[in-house]
């Protein structure tokens, strides 16, 4: 195989494994109380770190757009690994010796309308998502997605009861709630 081709699928493995790991981040930052700019912060910082270190072991070589690829994709990778290592972190820790169970109300409910999207072929329309805010006794806000079922039968000023369990790094963590039906476990 020649280098080129073992590069492109290089980069390809580490997109993939890049989308793979955010996803697996996604799962629990969905389910913890943190504030997004912070985990952002984290992970972008550990993502051009890693970069940096890349160059000053491998200077900058090639030219065009593979003399800047790889440490783009190095710091891809590194800020997919930290988010999914924090999040997962913190998730684990989560005994339930700190569990607490909170009453929570429902702040607002709404629905975003999104355009439809099609591969190689038109597709027109649209459909709806639902969504529920719900405010914690610490002020914080959490929103939820929604079944239309379930986004149908809350009323603003509704009452809803959450477990949450304190991470490893502080964050708290929803385990189960009696709002959207689901259990973390």
């Amino acid at each position: 195989m020649r280098a080129d081709t073992k590069r492109k699928w290089l980069l390809v493995a580490v997109v993939v494994t890049g989308m793979l790991l955010g996803g697996l981040g996604m799962v629990v930052f969905l389910r913890t109380i943190v504030a997004g700019w912070l985990v952002t912060v984290i992970c972008i910082g550990c993502g051009l770190a890693a970069a940096a270190l890349h160059l000053i072991r491998y200077p900058l070589s090639g030219s065009g757009v593979e003399r800047w690829m790889r440490p783009a994709a190095i710091a891809y990778l590194g800020a997919a690994v930290t988010f999914a290592a924090v999040m997962w972190f913190n998730r684990v820790g989560a005994t339930e010796d700190s569990a607490m169970e909170v009453e929570c109300e429902v702040c607002k409910k709404y629905t975003q309308t999104h355009k439809r999207y099609g591969r190689h072929h038109n597709v027109t329309g649209t459909y709806r998502t639902y969504h529920a805010a719900v405010a914690l006794p610490d002020g914080r806000e959490k929103d939820f997605s929604l079944s239309i079922s379930r986004y149908n039968h809350i009323k603003r000023g509704d009452r809803v009861k959450m477990e949450l369990r304190r991470g490893t790094l502080g964050w708290p963590v929803i385990f189960s709630d009696n709002f959207s039906g689901k259990k973390f476990e």
